[in-house]
């Protein structure tokens, strides 16, 4: 259980992996792999060159914690191994996933009560926007659809990780997404083809609100209002206004500007009415 905890809980599932990490996914997918379709499977996905000795102790390390077990050169998971992540990721399910009585967030209670949260950069806000619709989606597993306009789509290139694991999550819970992007331009189309088939998307021709500092769902009677910082709508305007290829974008200023301090809110109110009107709006497009 020492490794579990160690390395699964802390590390397994981030963008980062490290070789033992990238060694378990592999044999996740394809168990009895020998060392060579190890390396055939894994070093196109690993940026870094690893020598002999590298994979060899990464191996050692692994059976000696007993992660996996090696049978004339052939290795796979072990199963006592497996059943504790199971056993973990259920303990994870029952308290983050399935309807729980201990609340990972704060919702409001009581209609049009509105609770804020505040963050300090778009990177920071991202990550727990989507916690938020995970977890909505999650307690009201009948009521799950999610609503959206945004009037541009950034989160691929700030966080694309991020997004995908959202996706994937809302996918393995079956909830419907109806988005409406308020532009056209390059980059917001060029986000369609990471959309997955339970999100139903559409690029308007112009913005369906005039105030481009404000990002909006509606999901299970909780209607969130997500407000990006001035300064940082007008730059993320400009981006998206000037961008006409990938070429055109400089990498390292795009990761400072999300990493930027650019103070941003996330507030979920209890407002059915206010909800349902922005549904009827989203469902025009549809």
């Amino acid at each position: 259980m020492m490794f579990l905890n160690l390395k699964l809980k802390n590390m397994l599932l981030t963008p980062q992996q490290d070789i033992s990490e990238h060694i378990v996914q592999a044999l996740t997918y394809q168990p009895n792999l020998s060392l060579p379709e190890l390396q055939k499977q894994i070093e196109p996905k690993y940026k870094k060159t690893l020598t002999p000795q590298g994979w060899y102790k990464a191996l050692k390390k692994l059976l000696q914690n007993g992660v996996i077990i090696k049978q004339k050169m052939i290795y796979s998971l072990n199963t006592s191994w497996v059943a504790d992540a199971l056993r973990w990721s259920q303990t994870l399910k029952q308290n983050y996933i399935e309807p729980c009585k201990t609340a990972v967030i704060k919702l409001p209670n009581r209609e049009k009560e509105k609770i804020t949260y505040r963050f300090s950069s778009l990177l920071a806000l991202n990550s727990f926007w989507a916690h938020a619709l995970v977890y909505i989606g999650a307690q009201y597993p009948k009521n799950n659809t999610v609503y959206g306009y945004n009037p541009h789509f950034w989160f691929y290139l700030a966080h694309d990780a991020i997004e995908a694991q959202y996706n994937r999550s809302m996918g393995q819970m079956n909830a419907k997404t109806y988005l409406i992007i308020g532009s056209q331009t390059f980059l917001d189309t060029w986000n369609e083809r990471f959309f997955p088939n339970h999100v139903r998307h559409w690029c308007s021709p112009k913005s369906l609100y005039p105030d481009e500092t404000h990002y909006l769902n509606y999901v299970a009677g909780f209607f969130l209002d997500i407000k990006i910082d001035q300064k940082m709508a007008e730059y993320l305007h400009q981006l998206y206004a000037n961008t006409k290829s990938l070429q055109d974008i400089n990498q390292l200023a795009l990761i400072d500007l999300f990493q930027k301090k650019a103070p941003c809110t996330l507030s979920i109110s209890k407002n059915q009415r206010r909800g349902e009107a922005f549904k009827r709006k989203i469902m025009r497009h549809f």
